[in-house]
Protein backbone atom coordinates (compact mmCIF):
# COMPACT_ATOMS: atom_id res chain seq x y z
CA UNK A 1 0.00 0.00 0.00
CA UNK A 2 1.23 3.61 -0.24
CA UNK A 3 2.04 5.84 2.63
CA UNK A 4 -0.97 7.57 4.19
CA UNK A 5 -1.35 11.44 4.07
CA UNK A 6 -2.17 12.47 7.65
CA UNK A 7 -5.47 13.74 8.24
CA UNK A 8 -6.59 17.32 9.29
CA UNK A 9 -8.33 16.29 11.98
CA UNK A 10 -10.66 19.51 14.13
CA UNK A 11 -9.82 20.37 18.09
CA UNK A 12 -12.37 18.02 19.85
CA UNK A 13 -12.52 20.97 22.67
CA UNK A 14 -15.58 22.72 20.55
CA UNK A 15 -17.52 19.14 20.55
CA UNK A 16 -17.42 18.16 24.01
CA UNK A 17 -20.84 18.66 25.87
CA UNK A 18 -21.38 20.02 29.42
CA UNK A 19 -25.28 18.62 29.38
CA UNK A 20 -26.83 16.00 32.32
CA UNK A 21 -28.23 14.12 29.33
CA UNK A 22 -27.13 13.30 26.02
CA UNK A 23 -27.22 10.93 23.23
CA UNK A 24 -23.88 9.50 23.69
CA UNK A 25 -22.71 8.33 20.24
CA UNK A 26 -24.41 11.63 18.59
CA UNK A 27 -21.48 13.66 19.79
CA UNK A 28 -19.25 11.73 16.89
CA UNK A 29 -21.75 13.42 14.18
CA UNK A 30 -20.45 16.62 13.98
CA UNK A 31 -16.90 15.85 14.50
CA UNK A 32 -16.74 13.24 11.85
CA UNK A 33 -18.61 15.68 9.48
CA UNK A 34 -15.67 18.27 9.59
CA UNK A 35 -13.41 15.50 8.85
CA UNK A 36 -15.19 14.31 6.12
CA UNK A 37 -15.03 18.26 5.23
CA UNK A 38 -11.63 18.95 5.21
CA UNK A 39 -10.52 16.12 4.09
CA UNK A 40 -9.88 14.27 0.73
CA UNK A 41 -8.35 10.92 1.80
CA UNK A 42 -11.26 10.04 3.89
CA UNK A 43 -14.52 8.05 3.43
CA UNK A 44 -17.70 6.99 5.62
CA UNK A 45 -18.70 2.94 4.75
CA UNK A 46 -22.40 2.00 6.31
CA UNK A 47 -24.86 -0.43 5.21
CA UNK A 48 -27.39 2.41 4.66
CA UNK A 49 -27.88 3.15 8.18
CA UNK A 50 -25.62 6.49 9.15
CA UNK A 51 -28.92 8.70 9.73
CA UNK A 52 -30.35 5.73 12.03
CA UNK A 53 -27.34 5.53 13.69
CA UNK A 54 -27.48 9.41 14.61
CA UNK A 55 -24.76 10.74 12.19
CA UNK A 56 -27.43 13.29 10.42
CA UNK A 57 -24.24 15.51 9.94
CA UNK A 58 -22.62 13.43 8.08
CA UNK A 59 -24.87 12.51 5.72
CA UNK A 60 -25.97 16.21 5.46
CA UNK A 61 -22.28 17.60 4.79
CA UNK A 62 -22.27 15.30 1.79
CA UNK A 63 -25.68 15.40 0.59
CA UNK A 64 -24.52 19.46 0.51
CA UNK A 65 -21.31 18.10 -1.67
CA UNK A 66 -23.31 16.33 -4.24
CA UNK A 67 -25.90 19.08 -5.00
CA UNK A 68 -23.00 21.61 -5.62
CA UNK A 69 -21.98 18.94 -8.50
CA UNK A 70 -18.67 17.62 -6.04
CA UNK A 71 -18.54 13.97 -7.20
CA UNK A 72 -16.74 12.92 -4.16
CA UNK A 73 -19.31 12.36 -1.60
CA UNK A 74 -17.59 10.52 0.40
CA UNK A 75 -19.80 8.24 2.20
CA UNK A 76 -20.73 4.69 0.73
CA UNK A 77 -24.31 2.68 1.78
CA UNK A 78 -25.20 -0.09 0.29
CA UNK A 79 -27.29 -2.63 2.74
CA UNK A 80 -24.76 -5.13 2.89
CA UNK A 81 -22.05 -5.42 5.21
CA UNK A 82 -20.08 -7.87 3.58
CA UNK A 83 -19.51 -4.96 0.43
CA UNK A 84 -18.95 -2.26 2.50
CA UNK A 85 -16.04 -4.09 4.10
CA UNK A 86 -14.29 -5.21 0.97
CA UNK A 87 -14.79 -1.44 -0.39
CA UNK A 88 -13.25 -0.37 2.60
CA UNK A 89 -10.37 -2.73 2.93
CA UNK A 90 -9.51 -1.55 -0.87
CA UNK A 91 -9.49 1.99 0.64
CA UNK A 92 -7.54 2.11 3.71
CA UNK A 93 -4.93 -0.24 1.81
CA UNK A 94 -4.14 2.37 -0.95
CA UNK A 95 -3.35 5.10 1.59
CA UNK A 96 -6.69 6.62 3.09
CA UNK A 97 -8.83 6.83 6.00
CA UNK A 98 -11.73 5.07 6.19
CA UNK A 99 -14.92 4.60 9.39
CA UNK A 100 -17.54 1.71 9.49
CA UNK A 101 -20.57 2.72 10.71
CA UNK A 102 -23.08 -0.06 11.82
CA UNK A 103 -26.19 -1.42 14.09
CA UNK A 104 -24.28 -3.77 16.81
CA UNK A 105 -26.17 -6.93 15.84
CA UNK A 106 -25.47 -7.36 12.33
CA UNK A 107 -21.29 -6.57 12.49
CA UNK A 108 -20.93 -9.81 13.00
CA UNK A 109 -21.53 -10.75 9.11
CA UNK A 110 -17.93 -9.32 8.47
CA UNK A 111 -15.78 -11.07 11.24
CA UNK A 112 -14.34 -13.60 9.16
CA UNK A 113 -13.39 -10.98 6.47
CA UNK A 114 -11.76 -9.15 9.37
CA UNK A 115 -9.85 -12.63 10.69
CA UNK A 116 -8.07 -12.64 7.40
CA UNK A 117 -7.60 -8.71 7.49
CA UNK A 118 -6.07 -9.34 11.06
CA UNK A 119 -3.71 -12.19 8.99
CA UNK A 120 -2.76 -10.15 6.49
CA UNK A 121 -1.01 -6.86 9.12
CA UNK A 122 0.16 -9.92 11.24
CA UNK A 123 2.21 -10.96 8.20
CA UNK A 124 2.93 -7.60 6.77
CA UNK A 125 4.78 -6.40 10.11
CA UNK A 126 7.56 -9.20 9.18
CA UNK A 127 8.15 -7.75 5.77
CA UNK A 128 10.42 -4.70 5.03
CA UNK A 129 8.78 -3.34 2.58
CA UNK A 130 5.11 -2.86 4.01
CA UNK A 131 4.35 0.70 4.87
CA UNK A 132 1.96 2.22 7.68
CA UNK A 133 -1.49 2.49 6.86
CA UNK A 134 -4.44 4.04 8.85
CA UNK A 135 -6.42 1.65 11.40
CA UNK A 136 -9.69 -0.07 10.40
CA UNK A 137 -11.85 1.60 12.82
CA UNK A 138 -15.68 0.60 13.36
CA UNK A 139 -18.46 2.19 15.52
CA UNK A 140 -21.29 -0.32 16.61
CA UNK A 141 -24.42 1.43 17.71
CA UNK A 142 -28.03 0.64 18.09
CA UNK A 143 -27.42 -1.74 20.37
CA UNK A 144 -28.80 -4.54 22.09
CA UNK A 145 -30.75 -3.14 25.22
CA UNK A 146 -32.34 -0.58 22.84
CA UNK A 147 -33.66 -2.63 19.68
CA UNK A 148 -36.08 -6.05 19.23
CA UNK A 149 -34.93 -9.07 19.44
CA UNK A 150 -33.66 -10.09 16.23
CA UNK A 151 -31.38 -6.78 16.70
CA UNK A 152 -30.00 -7.86 19.84
CA UNK A 153 -26.35 -9.77 19.07
CA UNK A 154 -22.99 -8.24 20.75
CA UNK A 155 -20.88 -11.02 19.30
CA UNK A 156 -18.64 -8.71 17.63
CA UNK A 157 -16.72 -8.24 20.76
CA UNK A 158 -16.24 -11.24 21.20
CA UNK A 159 -14.58 -11.75 17.59
CA UNK A 160 -12.80 -9.22 18.07
CA UNK A 161 -10.82 -10.26 21.60
CA UNK A 162 -10.74 -14.00 21.01
CA UNK A 163 -7.70 -12.55 18.77
CA UNK A 164 -4.37 -13.70 20.09
CA UNK A 165 -3.12 -10.10 18.09
CA UNK A 166 -1.84 -7.09 19.93
CA UNK A 167 -3.41 -4.75 17.37
CA UNK A 168 -7.07 -5.55 17.98
CA UNK A 169 -8.83 -2.72 20.52
CA UNK A 170 -12.60 -2.52 21.95
CA UNK A 171 -13.32 0.34 23.48
CA UNK A 172 -16.56 1.08 25.54
CA UNK A 173 -17.29 5.12 26.45
CA UNK A 174 -19.11 5.48 29.50
CA UNK A 175 -20.54 9.00 27.96
CA UNK A 176 -20.32 11.12 24.88
CA UNK A 177 -17.32 12.97 26.04
CA UNK A 178 -15.53 9.65 26.50
CA UNK A 179 -16.66 8.50 23.31
CA UNK A 180 -15.30 11.88 21.36
CA UNK A 181 -11.93 11.07 23.07
CA UNK A 182 -11.51 7.60 22.45
CA UNK A 183 -13.13 8.18 18.73
CA UNK A 184 -10.23 10.41 18.48
CA UNK A 185 -7.60 7.79 19.79
CA UNK A 186 -8.87 5.47 17.02
CA UNK A 187 -8.63 8.01 14.30
CA UNK A 188 -4.84 8.99 15.26
CA UNK A 189 -3.87 5.57 15.37
CA UNK A 190 -1.92 2.87 12.78
CA UNK A 191 -1.79 -0.76 12.14
CA UNK A 192 -4.83 -1.26 14.24
CA UNK A 193 -8.36 -2.71 14.12
CA UNK A 194 -10.57 -1.09 16.47
CA UNK A 195 -14.35 -1.45 17.74
CA UNK A 196 -16.10 1.48 19.80
CA UNK A 197 -19.48 0.13 21.37
CA UNK A 198 -22.09 2.96 22.17
CA UNK A 199 -25.81 3.49 22.24
CA UNK A 200 -27.55 5.95 20.37
CA UNK A 201 -30.23 6.90 23.04
CA UNK A 202 -30.59 9.35 25.59
CA UNK A 203 -27.84 8.73 28.84
CA UNK A 204 -27.46 10.60 32.05
CA UNK A 205 -23.94 11.84 31.88
CA UNK A 206 -22.44 11.11 35.29
CA UNK A 207 -18.86 11.79 34.65
CA UNK A 208 -17.12 14.70 34.92
CA UNK A 209 -14.81 15.93 32.22
CA UNK A 210 -11.63 15.08 34.57
CA UNK A 211 -12.75 11.55 34.96
CA UNK A 212 -13.56 10.91 31.06
CA UNK A 213 -10.03 11.97 30.26
CA UNK A 214 -8.84 9.59 32.57
CA UNK A 215 -11.03 6.57 31.38
CA UNK A 216 -9.61 7.24 28.29
CA UNK A 217 -5.95 7.72 29.23
CA UNK A 218 -5.89 5.05 31.87
CA UNK A 219 -8.66 2.62 30.35
CA UNK A 220 -10.40 2.26 34.02
CA UNK A 221 -11.72 4.62 36.05
CA UNK A 222 -12.34 4.66 39.96
CA UNK A 223 -16.01 5.90 40.97
CA UNK A 224 -18.31 5.63 43.88
CA UNK A 225 -16.91 5.33 47.46
CA UNK A 226 -13.32 5.16 46.37
CA UNK A 227 -11.56 3.93 49.06
CA UNK A 228 -8.84 1.03 49.80
CA UNK A 229 -9.95 -1.76 51.06
CA UNK A 230 -14.05 -1.83 50.19
CA UNK A 231 -16.47 -4.32 51.10
CA UNK A 232 -17.83 -4.49 47.39
CA UNK A 233 -16.82 -3.61 43.96
CA UNK A 234 -19.29 -2.95 41.43
CA UNK A 235 -17.54 -3.20 37.84
CA UNK A 236 -19.15 -2.36 34.96
CA UNK A 237 -18.84 -1.53 30.97
CA UNK A 238 -21.01 0.03 28.30
CA UNK A 239 -22.82 3.25 28.83
CA UNK A 240 -26.62 1.56 29.70
CA UNK A 241 -24.84 -0.85 32.07
CA UNK A 242 -22.83 1.88 33.79
CA UNK A 243 -26.40 3.51 34.27
CA UNK A 244 -28.19 0.58 35.85
CA UNK A 245 -24.67 0.37 38.14
CA UNK A 246 -24.95 4.06 39.48
CA UNK A 247 -28.69 2.82 40.28
CA UNK A 248 -27.34 -0.66 41.69
CA UNK A 249 -25.03 1.45 43.75
CA UNK A 250 -27.62 4.28 45.26
CA UNK A 251 -29.89 1.42 46.32
CA UNK A 252 -27.02 -0.43 48.28
CA UNK A 253 -25.84 2.34 49.95
CA UNK A 254 -29.63 3.28 50.93
CA UNK A 255 -30.20 0.17 52.48
CA UNK A 256 -26.71 -0.31 53.72
CA UNK A 257 -24.98 3.07 54.66
CA UNK A 258 -22.07 1.48 56.54
CA UNK A 259 -20.81 -0.49 53.36
CA UNK A 260 -18.06 0.74 51.49
CA UNK A 261 -18.61 0.27 47.43
CA UNK A 262 -16.07 1.02 44.83
CA UNK A 263 -17.04 1.41 40.90
CA UNK A 264 -14.79 0.45 38.27
CA UNK A 265 -15.94 1.66 34.89
CA UNK A 266 -13.93 -0.21 32.20
CA UNK A 267 -13.50 1.42 28.88
CA UNK A 268 -10.51 -0.72 27.26
CA UNK A 269 -11.30 -4.30 28.48
CA UNK A 270 -8.64 -5.50 27.09
CA UNK A 271 -7.05 -4.16 29.64
CA UNK A 272 -8.25 -7.01 32.08
CA UNK A 273 -6.51 -9.71 30.55
CA UNK A 274 -2.50 -10.41 30.95
CA UNK A 275 0.16 -10.66 28.33
CA UNK A 276 -1.13 -7.89 25.91
CA UNK A 277 1.05 -4.77 25.05
CA UNK A 278 -0.63 -2.12 27.08
CA UNK A 279 -2.47 -4.87 29.56
CA UNK A 280 -2.22 -4.00 33.26
CA UNK A 281 0.26 -5.38 35.34
CA UNK A 282 -0.61 -7.04 38.61
CA UNK A 283 0.01 -4.11 40.63
CA UNK A 284 -1.93 -1.45 38.12
CA UNK A 285 -4.67 -4.24 37.88
CA UNK A 286 -5.40 -5.16 41.94
CA UNK A 287 -5.31 -1.01 42.55
CA UNK A 288 -8.67 -1.53 40.97
CA UNK A 289 -9.70 -4.80 41.83
CA UNK A 290 -8.46 -5.90 45.30
CA UNK A 291 -8.24 -10.03 44.74
CA UNK A 292 -9.73 -10.32 48.60
CA UNK A 293 -13.00 -8.41 47.51
CA UNK A 294 -16.09 -9.34 46.21
CA UNK A 295 -16.95 -8.22 42.80
CA UNK A 296 -20.01 -8.16 40.73
CA UNK A 297 -19.18 -7.42 36.96
CA UNK A 298 -22.06 -5.94 34.81
CA UNK A 299 -21.62 -6.39 31.20
CA UNK A 300 -22.81 -5.01 28.03
CA UNK A 301 -22.20 -7.85 26.03
CA UNK A 302 -21.57 -11.71 26.83
CA UNK A 303 -20.43 -13.02 30.03
CA UNK A 304 -17.89 -15.03 28.48
CA UNK A 305 -15.51 -12.50 27.12
CA UNK A 306 -14.83 -10.73 30.89
CA UNK A 307 -14.60 -14.49 32.01
CA UNK A 308 -11.76 -14.94 29.65
CA UNK A 309 -10.12 -11.68 29.90
CA UNK A 310 -10.10 -12.04 33.86
CA UNK A 311 -8.92 -15.63 33.48
CA UNK A 312 -5.39 -15.32 34.84
CA UNK A 313 -6.77 -12.20 37.49
CA UNK A 314 -6.29 -13.15 41.12
CA UNK A 315 -10.15 -12.65 42.52
CA UNK A 316 -13.66 -12.90 43.84
CA UNK A 317 -16.15 -12.17 40.75
CA UNK A 318 -19.27 -13.10 39.45
CA UNK A 319 -20.01 -11.78 35.90
CA UNK A 320 -23.41 -10.64 35.01
CA UNK A 321 -23.93 -10.26 30.85
CA UNK A 322 -26.61 -10.59 28.16
CA UNK A 323 -27.71 -13.58 27.75
CA UNK A 324 -30.27 -14.10 24.57
CA UNK A 325 -33.16 -13.61 27.20
CA UNK A 326 -34.98 -9.98 26.29
CA UNK A 327 -37.40 -11.04 23.72
CA UNK A 328 -39.82 -8.40 23.91
CA UNK A 329 -40.21 -5.09 22.49
CA UNK A 330 -39.72 -3.08 26.06
CA UNK A 331 -37.73 -0.56 27.62
CA UNK A 332 -34.25 -0.98 27.83
CA UNK A 333 -34.26 -1.24 31.55
CA UNK A 334 -37.35 -4.38 31.19
CA UNK A 335 -34.41 -6.09 28.40
CA UNK A 336 -32.00 -5.78 30.92
CA UNK A 337 -34.11 -7.19 33.47
CA UNK A 338 -34.48 -10.41 31.38
CA UNK A 339 -30.90 -10.73 31.24
CA UNK A 340 -30.39 -10.17 35.22
CA UNK A 341 -28.90 -7.01 34.65
CA UNK A 342 -30.81 -4.63 37.11
CA UNK A 343 -30.25 -3.10 40.81
CA UNK A 344 -32.42 -5.46 42.79
CA UNK A 345 -31.09 -8.66 41.23
CA UNK A 346 -27.10 -7.65 41.71
CA UNK A 347 -28.15 -6.19 45.42
CA UNK A 348 -29.80 -9.65 45.87
CA UNK A 349 -26.59 -11.01 45.50
CA UNK A 350 -24.28 -8.94 46.95
CA UNK A 351 -26.47 -8.85 50.39
CA UNK A 352 -26.19 -12.86 50.20
CA UNK A 353 -22.41 -12.37 49.74
CA UNK A 354 -22.37 -9.94 52.57
CA UNK A 355 -24.21 -12.22 54.85
CA UNK A 356 -21.70 -15.32 53.94
CA UNK A 357 -18.82 -13.26 55.08
CA UNK A 358 -20.33 -11.81 57.96
CA UNK A 359 -20.56 -7.87 57.00
CA UNK A 360 -24.05 -7.72 57.87
CA UNK A 361 -26.83 -9.41 60.47
CA UNK A 362 -30.37 -9.91 59.30
CA UNK A 363 -32.40 -8.63 61.97
CA UNK A 364 -36.33 -7.56 61.52
CA UNK A 365 -35.61 -3.70 61.32
CA UNK A 366 -33.42 -4.68 58.18
CA UNK A 367 -35.90 -6.21 56.89
CA UNK A 368 -38.91 -3.97 56.75
CA UNK A 369 -36.36 -1.54 55.42
CA UNK A 370 -35.22 -2.85 52.49
CA UNK A 371 -38.93 -3.73 51.98
CA UNK A 372 -39.95 -0.11 52.02
CA UNK A 373 -37.13 0.72 49.83
CA UNK A 374 -37.52 -1.87 47.30
CA UNK A 375 -41.60 -2.65 47.95
CA UNK A 376 -40.92 -6.08 47.42
CA UNK A 377 -41.52 -9.12 49.57
CA UNK A 378 -38.98 -11.64 50.88
CA UNK A 379 -40.16 -14.12 48.08
CA UNK A 380 -39.17 -11.94 45.39
CA UNK A 381 -35.50 -11.78 47.25
CA UNK A 382 -33.82 -14.89 48.25
CA UNK A 383 -31.37 -13.53 50.95
CA UNK A 384 -34.28 -12.48 52.93
CA UNK A 385 -36.00 -16.28 53.09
Amino acid sequence: PSSHTALNLPNIDQYFVKTKSYKNVSILSNYVAEIVKNNFNFRVFSPDELVSNSFNSVYEITHNNLTKGNKEGKISEILNENICQAMMQGYIMNGKYALFVGYEAFMPIITSQISQQLKFMYESRKAKWSNKISSFNYILTSTCYENNYSHQNPEFINSMLNKNYDFTNVYMPADANSCLMYYEKMIKSSNQINALISSKGLNKQYLSFEESKELVSNGMVLLGDKIKNPDVILACSGDYVFDETIETYKLLKEILPYIKVNIVYVGEIKKLAKGYSGSYSDEEYYRYFDKYVYCVYMFHGYESVIKNLIYERDGKYQVIGYKDKSDIAGTRLQKMKLNGLYRENVVNDICLKLLENGKIVLNLDFIKLFKEVNNVSAKQLSFLE
